[in-house]
């Protein structure tokens, strides 16, 4: 399902650009899998379950985790007032381990769902982090 995503106290558009894309079970399953096998589960409560845990607004780290790849973990600037916090492949051998994974678990139905209820003749997913 692809929906504009919206706010959620009042339902406004939060822009016209963005959407909620529902992903098929047997990706989210290899995601979470993933997650909690190579530990980035574990990272993302880190940072977000504690605010003496949380990166500085603005600030960055390289880390790697159990399966010896490098990740990088980023939080917006204070302007932001968020303690969200973003988690990306911090190299081509993690991107590239990242994309194989989703690749082989249905992402790319996910691609030409958009797509197709868009009505794009392309699409590129770019910055895949979660």
């Amino acid at each position: 399902e692809v929906m504009p995503l919206s706010w959620q106290a009042d339902r406004n558009l939060v822009t016209p650009n963005a959407y909620r894309v529902s992903l098929p079970p047997e990706l989210l399953r290899a995601m979470k899998e993933y997650c909690d096998t190579n530990g980035l589960t574990e990272l993302a409560r880190h940072y977000i379950l504690s605010e003496e845990n949380n990166i500085s607004p603005g600030g960055e780290e390289y880390l790697t985790l159990k399966d010896g790849l490098l990740w990088y973990a980023q939080r917006p600037a204070k302007k932001w007032k968020s303690d969200m916090h973003w988690i990306s492949p911090a190299n081509e051998e993690t991107h590239e381990a990242y994309l194989k994974l989703i690749n082989e678990n249905g992402f790319l139905s996910v691609l030409n769902y958009i797509g197709d209820k868009l009505g794009l003749d392309s699409l590129v997913a770019y910055h895949l982090t979660f």
